[in-house]
């Protein structure tokens, strides 16, 4: 399915789930208020909240889908966080609205007769969400859209809420408890951990959400499978949405190896993981001299004593420049020490060495699984 369809089928989903809302909203509300349940209108309110927020999938989605331009060279997708943001506050101050409502039915609480429609509604509300559900679940798959995902944790909540209703009209009616209030406090508390769960998802992504696994996989395989490359590092994956992503890798290859014959090499990788994982990656080349029987030799010295820092999980780049040797060091994922620290004892641990040192500290979160 191209862009173009995946706009049309996620914007077709938005559209029936505005009536839907909408329809419920309504219903609910006038029956509630005919009736008096506090829990019926905090229901209500949440599907009037999930109204308003399915127009702002829908513009977010319509911006989301426009394709790059001069000032957004790297298209327009990452919209949809600042969609989800809005969604996120929308969905607090309805959470928060009803939760004010349920605390002052619990201090006076009021025996209400459960009429028939109350019933009625909230069946259909149940099998309406549902059904909402399951279709924003298969629209969110087909299009990878977050603001869909969102819509279907969101349906799945009102499922949740729907039965809770059912439960308290059951409990009144057959033992004249009222439990109206506590109902009406649960869905708050519902709405509210959906809202700041949506709130976290769209601001991790905006602040630099970790590709995922599946891509970070790919690449390294794609790496492994050449047998020209000595190793590799400083994996880079940034995501500009499902449809615009890029990345950078280091690449380790024989220094004697011709610039020709290195470019190719590069270019073959970069052509495999556009090909396999849909994405541009800019390849750095880090020559390795095999050849230099002193640099070889402090090479080896220099990782022996590496190994014995427990703090250190793995070294790259290794080279001497006009007689300073410069290398790299990756740190474990459960080091707390401090980059300044962990290379004031390198140093010292290295001072058996003749020539100036250069040492990079870094930590690697990409390939922590990949060794």
């Amino acid at each position: 399915m191209n862009p173009n369809q995946n706009t049309s089928s996620a914007t077709k989903t938005v559209y029936i789930a505005i009536v839907a809302n909408g329809l419920l909203a309504g219903f609910k509300f006038g029956i509630g208020v005919i009736s008096g349940s506090i829990s019926l209108i905090a229901d209500a309110i949440n599907n009037l909240s999930d109204f308003l927020t399915t127009f702002v999938m829908l513009i977010g989605i319509k911006i989301s889908s426009k394709p790059a331009d001069e000032e957004h060279p790297y298209g327009h997708e990452r919209f949809e966080m600042i969609g989800g943001l809005i969604v996120s506050i929308i969905l607090m101050y309805a959470g928060i609205d009803v939760l004010t409502s349920a605390i002052d039915q619990l201090r006076n609480p009021t025996l209400e007769s459960i009429h028939i429609a109350m019933w009625i509604v909230t069946i259909i509300s149940l099998v309406v969400k549902f059904s909402m559900m399951v279709m924003y679940r298969k629209s969110a798959k087909q299009n990878g859209s977050e603001l869909l995902e969102a819509g279907e944790v969101d349906s799945r909540n009102d499922v949740i809420i729907a039965i809770a209703l059912l439960i308290g009209f059951f409990v009144q009616t057959q033992y004249n408890i009222v439990i109206d209030g506590y109902l009406g406090l649960i869905i708050s508390l519902l709405i509210l951990l959906g809202a700041f769960g949506l709130m976290r998802d769209a601001v991790t992504v905006l602040m630099g959400k970790r590709p995922s696994q599946k891509d970070i996989d790919a690449v390294v395989k794609i790496l492994k499978e050449h047998e020209d490359i000595a190793g590799y590092h400083d994996l880079l994956i940034h995501t500009y949405g499902k449809l615009h992503k890029f990345g950078s890798v280091h690449i380790e290859l024989d220094g004697s190896m011709t610039l020709n014959k290195a470019h190719e090499i590069a270019d073959k990788i970069e052509r495999e993981i556009d090909e396999m994982c849909s994405f541009e990656i800019v390849i750095h080349l880090d020559p390795i001299d095999y050849y230099d029987a002193k640099s070889n030799h402090v090479r080896l010295r220099i990782s022996k004593t590496l190994k014995n820092i427990p703090e250190i999980e793995s070294y790259h780049d290794f080279r001497v420049i006009d007689g300073i040797v410069e290398f790299d060091v990756v740190l474990k994922e459960d080091c707390e020490a401090s980059n300044e620290a962990i290379e004031k004892e390198i140093r010292e641990a290295l001072s058996f060495v003749e020539q100036p040192i250069e040492v990079n500290v870094d930590r690697n979160y990409l390939l922590r699984n990949h060794k």
